[in-house]
């Protein structure tokens, strides 16, 4: 084997390492997934359904029952201005309507979200996604009733 052939595989491992690390920096990542944590159980009839991130805190409640093949009324207060809100609530293996709520006034945002009348009210999960500050935020969480 030729000293050429011998230095290319040796180099081979180093370019393909530096390849991968350039490639990062020119491909497009510009709205990450990031987590809404709960910060304990969230009871929505309680109004009490509260998640939080590094500079936000969002606070859910309705005052309506919570029944299968109804249609609730959701309540969104958030600790900052966002840009947009999709809600739904399904079980966890179900595929739920996504439902857009609409911004009040002073970071209040309201909308109905209708729950599937096959939907099993004890596994009941919420599923949200916020985008603010130009990245999405998303949770999915189990309902306490």
């Amino acid at each position: 084997m030729s000293k050429h052939k011998i230095i290319a595989v040796l180099m081979a491992p180093f370019l393909a390492i530096g390849g991968y690390i350039v490639a990062g920096y020119f491909t497009e990542n510009t709205a990450p997934m990031r987590a809404l944590v709960l910060e304990h159980d969230c009871r929505l009839a309680e109004n009490d359904c509260e998640l939080k991130t590094l500079g936000l805190t969002v606070n859910l409640s309705t005052n309506d029952a919570i029944e299968a093949g109804r249609s609730v009324n959701m309540q969104l207060n958030s600790s900052a201005k966002l840009h947009d809100v999709l809600i739904s609530l399904a079980n966890k293996k179900q595929q739920g309507q996504p439902f857009r709520l609409s911004e009040k006034e002073n970071n209040q945002w309201r909308g109905s979200v209708v729950i599937d009348e096959h939907t099993k009210l004890n596994k009941l999960r919420l599923r949200l996604v916020i985008t603010w500050q130009q990245n999405v935020y998303f949770a999915d969480e189990k309902i306490k009733l």
